[in-house]
């Protein structure tokens, strides 16, 4: 159907917006006010973007807390201590937390490489940093620190390595499931935040809360 000046005053009229006594012609040369293809392009990208972005943050949120429960089961004191409740020296219990661990940590360096969020480069840093501190820990156990800041796991070597060697890599009194366990509980909070503020803001389809999402529509009748 051949949309008409008069055509637009009316819609324009029923929809209680002022007329301006321009033509169709002056909107479509000028580019602006009258609904165009651009308009729609830029909310279709702005809706994917907050709805990528919303499930980045809960994905990382959840890596981020598991994360944080891996190191926290390896770190823990008292009643709570994987040292003190494995029985007659046997660390297969152990082993396969640090192996839990250890694909935790690889999925929040994951995610945080991805974010566009400067807080979250700042954590992917922190938390490289704290392997490479602990590098040679690590190895002890056969967790190597790869260049791109991965751990990769020797499961033999792990499994061989003794008590002692994994409580002083692991424990309570190391640097490292502590300070994983600190740093990854930063990351799940702004992650959660983050994630709670874009569905407060957008839903979780990515679309904004209370906008008219179909009201330009109704400009043509």
């Amino acid at each position: 159907m051949r949309i008409t000046t008069q055509m637009l005053n009316e819609s324009a009229r029923k929809a209680g917006l002022p007329l301006d006594n321009h033509t169709l012609l002056d909107y479509i040369n000028a580019g602006t006010s009258a609904p165009s293809v651009l308009d729609d392009e830029k909310s279709i990208l702005e809706t994917t973007k907050n709805a990528v972005y919303g499930k980045e943050y809960r994905r990382l949120w959840q890596a981020a807390e598991s994360l944080d429960t891996q190191a926290k089961k390896l770190s823990a004191g008292g009643e709570e201590n994987i040292f003190a409740k494995a029985k007659d020296g046997d660390t297969s219990g152990i082993c396969r937390e640090a192996e839990k661990l250890a694909e935790s940590y690889n999925s929040v360096l994951d995610a945080l490489s991805k974010s566009p969020d400067g807080l979250n480069s700042f954590y992917l840093k922190s938390l490289k940093g704290l392997a490479d501190q602990n590098k040679s820990e690590l190895e002890s156990v056969g967790i190597t620190l790869e260049k791109n800041g991965r751990l990769s796991v020797d499961k033999d070597k792990l499994a061989a390595a003794d008590m002692e060697t994994l409580k002083k890599v692991f424990g309570e009194e190391s640097s490292f499931a502590p300070g994983v366990s600190f740093i990854s509980s930063r990351v799940a909070d702004n992650a959660r935040a983050e994630a709670e503020s874009i569905s407060s803001l957008y839903g979780s389809n990515g679309m904004q809360k209370g906008a008219g999402a179909y009201g330009k529509y109704d400009l043509w009748g």
